[in-house]
């Protein structure tokens, strides 16, 4: 059964946590959703962060296809303790409704969230 999903959202990494990230989504690839991801070509200059983006809405619940990859990247060691792999994400789904989920601190944390992001779907 199909299910409107719309997930968006970014990370903030190192350039040695992007590398393994284009990993954790190679290997997670061979789907047309795998074409939400945005890679930078180079960092903003006078950036120490980067950025990778990625959005879709589909027809299809593909919240199961990205939460393990978002897991993975979470858990990407840091060169030190403060630097983990940070990022947001807004996924709207007819099937679970509206969350949150945070990479944070070497986590991927899943939250229900408040009214005001309605918006987003309308």
């Amino acid at each position: 059964m199909s299910s409107n999903t719309s997930i968006r959202g970014w990370i903030e990494c190192d350039d040695e946590q992007v590398e393994q990230i284009k990993t954790v989504v190679a290997l997670h690839g061979g789907t047309p959703y795998a074409q939400g991801w945005s890679f930078p070509s180079a960092k903003a200059s006078g950036s120490w962060l980067n950025f990778i983006f990625f959005g879709a809405a589909t027809n299809q619940d593909i919240s199961n296809w990205l939460e393990p990859q978002l897991a993975e990247i979470a858990a990407i060691t840091p060169k030190s303790p403060d630097e983990h792999v940070r990022g947001l994400f807004f996924v709207s789904s007819e099937a679970h409704g509206r969350s949150e989920w945070l990479l944070k601190d070497g986590h991927l944390q899943k939250t229900a969230t408040t009214n005001k992001y309605n918006f987003l779907d309308a």
